[in-house]
């Protein structure tokens, strides 16, 4: 190699300083066919870029289409837990809620009675427990029957159980029992958000008369979202949880990242496909569900030795080569390029999978930009 290098480094000083010469006289100078030589302004024109063949994420991809779905556990129905009619709504489609923000006032007489359920029991349970305490005195000292003890400790535990249950009840609602007198009952209800996110709808109007079945809101919380991918039977094989997946929305450029999280156990018989699940951080993303995707799942992914596609040349056969240099072989005048043989394989993401099929020498510096332009020149120097 170093020899032939000499060789092509002597035969670029020879036909550079004859260069003029061979113009006034008439004389070519051939170079191997497999070379081809370029002035400084021929470079120039071909926007010439060197490179090297370097580790790659490359894949073998499985293409699917697909939607974009909200998971269950990221939207949120806001329901009222009594009956009631609606007095005020502050919030309306696309506005964003946090968690705990009021999304309704309900006036409901059913939270009243709640309300005064908790003091009642709450009063009871304060003489009944009196009344155990002093059974329990009057037991020890032999001045009271075991049988009043018995049911002193009876009408405690049913009173505390009934206390228990009201006090539930007031959190469930979302009251702090604490803060509850017999002075400040009130019969409004705040309805508050379980998450943060979007409101995606209102359901309710002023004056409406709701049930605890009904859902007042709905929100969304689009940080994280699912993908729900149709892959066709033959290619299921190849799919796995954790591969990355990149997509696309609709008809837009930007690709986003997602990874398998689950494959179904069946096929749909109608369209012989299997549904993927992936999921994805949509923080600052304009992706909403429902949306429409085209997916690439790369399903063996691995960093492997390559060259940006734009610098591989095919012979319409079954040969792929590269034009590559090397210092020796340039001046400020002109350069000598080799073409070298190369197998491919994975391609991807305009990067191909090279192995060359002769060691190249160390200081190759192959040609990544403009090859199409050098393998022209090389053509018509060959007619």
């Amino acid at each position: 190699m170093k020899t032939n290098n000499l060789i092509i480094s002597a035969m670029l000083i020879f036909l550079v300083a004859c260069h003029d010469k061979s113009n006034e006289n008439n004389e070519t100078f051939e170079i191997p066919s497999d070379q081809v030589m370029l002035s400084s302004e021929q470079i120039k024109h071909a926007d010439i870029e060197y490179g090297s063949i370097q580790p790659q994420l490359l894949s073998s991809d499985v293409d699917a289409k697909g939607l974009v779905l909200i998971p269950p556990d990221a939207m949120a129905d806001v329901v009222s837990l009594v009956s009631g009619v609606v007095k005020f709504i502050p919030v309306q489609p696309g506005d964003h809620v946090k968690k705990g923000e009021i999304i309704a006032l309900i006036g409901s007489p059913e939270y009243l009675e709640i309300q005064q359920d908790f003091i009642t029991a709450f009063n009871s349970l304060k003489m009944l427990k009196s009344d155990y305490e002093r059974q329990k005195v009057l037991n020890k000292g032999n001045a009271a029957s075991a049988k009043k003890l018995q049911e002193a400790e009876a009408g405690y535990n049913n009173a505390l159980a009934e206390y228990t249950a009201s006090k539930e009840k007031l959190k469930i609602l979302g009251m702090d029992p604490a803060e509850l007198k017999s002075d400040n009952l009130d019969g409004i209800l705040e309805i508050r958000s379980l998450v943060s996110g979007v409101v995606d709808d209102v359901f309710v109007n002023l004056g409406k008369y709701i049930e605890p079945s009904d859902v007042i809101s709905r929100i969304l919380y689009n940080d994280y979202l699912l993908l729900e991918i149709m892959v066709f039977e033959k290619d299921i094989e190849k799919v796995k949880t954790g591969q990355r997946i990149t997509f696309r929305i609709g008809d837009q450029a930007i690709e986003h990242e997602a990874r398998v999280s689950g494959i179904s156990a069946s096929v749909k018989s109608e369209a012989r496909v299997v549904k993927v699940l992936a999921d994805f951080q949509n923080k600052g993303l304009d992706i909403l569900p429902g949306m429409f995707i085209s997916a690439r799942i790369h399903t063996s992914e691995d960093l492997l030795d390559a060259l940006p596609d734009e610098a591989i040349l095919f012979d319409g056969k079954n040969r792929y080569y590269f034009f590559y240099s090397i210092p020796e072989w340039q001046s400020d005048t002109a350069a000598i390029f080799k073409e070298a043989d190369v197998k491919v394989g994975f391609r991807e993401d305009g990067y191909s999978q090279v192995e060359p099929v002769d060691k190249l020498p160390k200081e190759a510096m192959i040609v990544v930009r403009g090859a199409y332009y050098i393998n022209a020149e090389k053509m018509k120097a060959g007619e």
